[in-house]
């Protein structure tokens, strides 16, 4: 674990829409006017407050060992921070000195859509990492990566499963362009992205 004498403030907004942003991550936004994150969330803050863009990882690790006692950093990233967040490799590196400010996850608000409890959900992400292992026999939930490779991704698990395994895909969830459509994975493996950011529950 690196050592920091400064404090990381990471806020979590969830999917970037104004709705979705909780009290407590209006209320700790209101400690700074400088930021850093993806700058689809630079309507979301504080009148006037700066937005820097997410630096790489090995420079911002060497930012945050690099304050000064006293000193704070604000990041707001998307979702929650428990969630397959930045949150969770600061608070390795980090540990204490990282402040998590939850929000809500684009797991909450599909489960919430298709009116099903997630609580013993199976989830894994393929943002950004390849998938690795089995998939589950059972009911799971993918977070899929860049737009662009998601038809892929969809076929690679129609491959594993069956074509005919139904699940539903849901893009851009929480934002007025979102939208979800049910089917088989094979038909679901040949639709063109519809949105940024994709998750995909397969069913049972």
């Amino acid at each position: 674990m690196r050592e920091t004498k400064g404090t990381v403030w990471c806020i979590a907004l969830g999917p970037g829409s104004e709705e979705y942003v909780t009290p407590q991550a209006r209320k700790a936004m209101e400690r700074f006017d400088r930021f850093i994150g993806d700058g689809r969330f630079s309507s979301l803050l504080p009148p006037g407050a700066h937005l820097e863009p997410l630096p790489p990882l090995a420079e911002l690790y060497a930012r945050i060992e690099d304050l000064a006692e006293g000193e704070e950093l604000a990041l707001v990233v998307s979702g929650d921070t428990g969630f397959y967040s930045l949150a969770s490799s600061l608070a390795r590196r980090f540990g204490d000195k990282v402040i998590w400010i939850p929000g809500i996850s684009s797991l909450q608000i599909l489960a919430c859509r298709m009116r099903r409890s997630w609580a013993s959900l199976p989830a894994f992400s393929l943002h950004g990492r390849p998938f690795e292992g089995n998939l589950p026999e059972g009911e799971f939930v993918l977070l899929l990566g860049e737009s662009l490779s998601v038809p892929d991704q969809i076929a690679d698990v129609a491959l594993r499963l069956a074509e005919t395994r139904r699940a539903v895909l849901a893009w851009d969830l929480g934002l007025p362009s979102e939208k979800l459509t049910e089917g088989p994975l094979g038909d679901l493996a040949r639709r063109e992205p519809e949105g940024r950011l994709a998750l995909l529950w397969v069913m049972p």
